[in-house]
């Protein structure tokens, strides 16, 4: 198979030489044109990439059309591939990046020319690429394998950057959901307590309710009922599941505080695993056997 355009007896086509992409990209972005587009197709002009608004792939606010579905389906795999190219060497733009890690200001890669070869680029002051090439030996192939280390290291780098950054995003959002949820709650409880019954008057008593025991000079309760108990009565009954409903006329006097629960029905968080599901299984088996051994010997 014979390449159109590096015209050497190669594997591959135009649709996938490295090195007419890579050409053409470098052109492109030094001088906004492509000296080989009318020998791609009549209707491609030499300034393809040129964005709506004017601007050439090395301007700093070009933009990239090809993703325009309407575009598709006029530009050709080679095409592409130049344009991947033209992003390669965007990214070797200084203070072009906001993950909080600089870009790297050079570019090697391997063309499958014939021979190949390896080439580095780098920008000038004038924003204008230069390219440095290696004979695909081991000098070249050192370089080549040097800049792969870094660059990998920078992608996993960037990758992490944006994991931490997802993740503090991620806390953020549970801890706003958290408040939103607080303040919810204090709302909701305000309003249980505003809408307790409040009599201006006690009911006259003279035993308490509960124990019957005449009321004192001290230990006595009148609820916002107005029904009146011992201390001790009403403090034993307020722990209990209902106890914020007055034991006479069952009228609400009292809120609990968030996330109360009645003595003896704490809940654990419970782990369900294997391990704990097995254990808890043969000690209600050894306790069950204890109990019937102890019956027999009673017998």
């Amino acid at each position: 198979m014979t390449c159109s355009y590096c015209r050497t007896q190669t594997n591959h086509n135009i649709s996938n030489c490295q090195t007419a992409a890579f050409t053409r990209a470098f052109e492109l972005y030094n001088e906004g044109t492509d000296s080989f587009a009318n020998k791609r197709s009549s209707t491609l002009r030499e300034d393809w990439l040129k964005d709506n608004d004017g601007n050439n792939p090395s301007d700093e606010n070009w933009r990239d059309h090809s993703s325009n579905r309407r575009l598709q389906t006029r530009v050709s795999p080679a095409e592409f591939k130049v344009i991947e190219y033209i992003h390669k060497f965007r990214r070797i733009r200084p203070n072009t990046s906001s993950d909080g890690h600089n870009n790297m200001c050079y570019y090697v890669t391997r063309l499958n020319s014939s021979p190949p070869i390896i080439v580095n680029v780098s920008l000038n002051n004038e924003n204008k690429l230069n390219r440095v090439d290696y004979q695909d030996n081991d000098e070249g192939m050192t370089l080549l394998n040097t800049y792969t280390r870094r660059h990998t290291r920078l992608i996993n780098a960037r990758a992490q950057y944006r994991t931490n950054i997802w993740r503090q995003q991620q806390r953020d959002r549970e801890q706003q959901r958290q408040q939103a949820r607080q303040q919810e709650l204090q709302r909701e409880q305000q309003l249980r307590q505003e809408q307790l019954v409040l009599r201006e008057e006690p009911i006259e008593a003279n035993d308490c309710a509960i124990c019957m025991e005449p009321f004192g000079n001290t230990n006595k309760t009148i609820l916002r009922c107005g029904h009146q108990f011992c201390g001790d009565c009403i403090f034993q009954h307020f722990q209990g599941q209902h106890g914020t409903k007055c034991p006479s006329c069952r009228t609400e006097y009292a809120t609990r505080v968030q996330g109360w629960n009645p003595p003896g029905r704490q809940t654990q968080p419970r782990t369900h695993t294997h391990n704990q599901d097995t254990n808890s299984r043969i000690t209600r088996i050894e306790t069950l056997m204890e109990q019937l051994i102890t019956a027999q010997l009673n017998r």
